[in-house]
């Protein structure tokens, strides 16, 4: 990417600079109405596990996000914002030590996540597997991707009552027995591969191994499933089976590190899609970005011409390319909204937070303000710093 050190900055920046302080941060919405959102989770009835929306797709609770802990029947609730109802998934954190399996009445030896796609209330290990599917192909629905999930793992009840309550309705306690299976098979696999890899599982990493984990799930579970809906087995009766087909499960570290950029919040956010900036150093000049499908390309255009950069890596919130000049950087997910996302972008000689927008008109409209202003403002201009006697600032606008 063609980045040049700034030339210029608006007076509007710089005052901004200015009076810019500590402290914490609020929000604002067109919609401030909140309304309380409901639902339970269950491997059993899951008591004090940790319950968010998740807003920006990490699979994790983060601080910011609305939250709340399950009680002693697996319920939850939390109050939302009308408008970000049915606008992300569920996550559920079962806590080791902390989270009680009223199957079991005992806390949970071994922390896990589960999640349920958007719209849905019932948390379960198979809606996490129906959300799964979803992120393999984003463009399908929910009931879709249910019965993608029932033909995988040749599964007698309709696609719909994998989203329900299987502790409830008792004709589907075989149901049940899988979503104990799919718990054990999810802790074990995924302590191998951590164990096998050495990696530490952190905010980059968890997704993509979640994700992996799941995916590895779905291809080698047919065969438990087949005995509990067969031969009437639980999932204690296949603890040994259980163990023999997570000891079988073989994950590479580049297998890792593909499922870690698929799954990637950054990626979701600009993958085929087109983001439009102003660019650094020619003012009134709209530069536009192209990402490609399987996000190794990135196609700019500016006022230089196009050309077309390499994407090396990515992480889970940090892409690193090299341009055809040979020059690297990186960019660093700093936010977004429905309209635009921002980036920190890092190259030799500049580091600088940028707004990209994904339609165009908005990004003119965004930009004419700073545009409007550099204009009027060419020339120097001097000012007295109160806190300190007989001092001069001097701006120069070029």
């Amino acid at each position: 990417m063609k980045y040049r050190s700034l030339k210029v900055m608006s007076l509007a920046v710089l005052l901004a600079l200015s009076y810019s302080g500590c402290g914490g941060s609020s929000t604002s919405s067109n919609d401030p109405e909140v309304v309380p959102l409901k639902g339970v989770a269950i491997d059993g009835y899951l008591e004090n596990a940790k319950v968010c929306l998740d807003l920006n797709l990490n699979r994790t609770c983060d601080s910011d996000e609305p939250s709340a802990y399950t009680d002693k029947d697996g319920k939850f609730i939390f109050m939302v914002k009308k408008s970000k109802v049915g606008s992300s998934p569920i996550i559920v954190e079962a806590i080791a030590g902390k989270t009680i399996d009223k199957d079991t009445a005992k806390t949970v030896a071994n922390s896990f996540t589960l999640s349920a796609p958007k719209g849905q209330y019932v948390v379960t290990p198979i809606t996490t597997l129906i959300q799964n599917e979803l992120e393999n192909n984003a463009t399908i629905s929910v009931k879709k991707a249910a019965a993608n999930l029932s033909k995988k793992l040749n599964l007698t009840p309709k696609s719909e009552k994998l989203l329900t309550d299987y502790v409830a309705n008792t004709q589907l306690h075989k149901l049940h027995e899988l979503a104990k299976t799919v718990v054990e098979l999810m802790v074990k696999i995924e302590g191998q591969i951590v164990t096998n890899l050495d990696i530490n599982k952190t905010k980059e990493t968890k997704k993509g191994l979640d994700y992996l984990v799941n995916n590895k799930i779905i291809e080698n579970i047919p065969v438990l499933v087949k005995e509990i809906k067969d031969n009437n087995k639980t999932a204690k009766e296949l603890h040994t089976e259980i163990l023999g087909v997570a000891n079988n499960v073989n994950v590479s570290k580049d297998e890792l590190e593909k499922a870690i950029g698929k799954t990637s919040t950054i990626v979701k956010l600009l993958q085929g899609k087109t983001v439009y900036e102003e660019d650094g150093e020619y003012k009134g000049t709209i530069q536009s970005l192209t990402f490609s499908d399987d996000m190794k390309k990135i196609k700019c255009h500016d006022k230089d011409g196009s050309y077309t950069d390499t994407i090396t890596k990515v992480t889970e919130s940090v892409f690193t390319v090299i341009g055809d000049e040979k020059v690297e950087g990186s960019y660093k997910l700093v936010s977004y909204t429905d309209d635009y996302i921002e980036l920190l972008v890092n190259y030799p000689g500049i580091k600088v937070t940028k707004r990209f927008y994904y339609d165009e008109a908005k990004a003119k409209a965004y930009y004419k303000i700073g545009t409007t202003t550099i204009k009027t403002l060419v020339g120097s201009l001097y000012g007295g710093d109160a806190s300190k006697k007989n001092s001069i600032v001097t701006m120069t606008f070029f």
